[in-house]
């Protein structure tokens, strides 16, 4: 539960607290690209762009709080099989140890899904557009894939520890 709501806590502007667990990274450029594509003057452009490169910046504190959840998942593991191999505690109380990453799991596995969104939107805006403004979306998908590879590992880590592998 701690690290749960430490995960929250440092991806606030990302995930956000919103009811139902809606994700806000994406959601702000996903708007500006709507302007976009109703009419494509500089200013738009320009505007789409700068959301586009403070959704690649929530994108990368993200992927910075899921390896800090998944490090932490990775440690407890660890301490916990110690548990285990001394007798100190059961097999059943190793999985209820590691099962409180599930949630944890289940957001960073949501913000790679829309990590990817965002990405092919941007791409696809970077088609549409000449110039810098290609290179100023093109600039904010590459960061943000590189934020997505970062937190596939991370999901990676995590599965390993949910799964009693780590």
């Amino acid at each position: 539960l701690v690290v749960t709501e430490k995960f929250v806590a440092q991806a606030v502007p990302i995930i956000g607290a919103a009811a139902g667990g809606a994700l806000g990274a994406g959601a702000g450029y996903l708007v500006a690209r709507n302007n976009l594509s109703r009419s494509s003057t500089e200013a738009q452009f320009n505007d789409a762009i700068a959301q586009a490169q403070d959704e690649a910046s929530k994108f990368q504190s993200s992927a910075q709080a899921s390896r800090q959840v998944a490090d932490q998942a990775y440690a407890d593991a660890q301490r916990l099989r110690g548990q285990v191999r001394s007798g100190q505690i059961t097999q059943a109380q190793y999985r209820a140890g590691v099962a409180k990453y599930q949630v944890d799991n289940d957001a960073i596995q949501t913000q790679i899904s829309e990590a990817r969104k965002a990405s092919s939107a941007m791409r696809q805006d970077a088609g549409l557009a000449s110039g810098s403004n290609r290179g100023g979306f093109s600039s904010a998908a590459g960061s943000v894939d590189r934020s997505t590879r970062e937190m596939e590992r991370d999901e990676a880590r995590m599965s390993q520890v949910l799964a009693g592998s780590a």
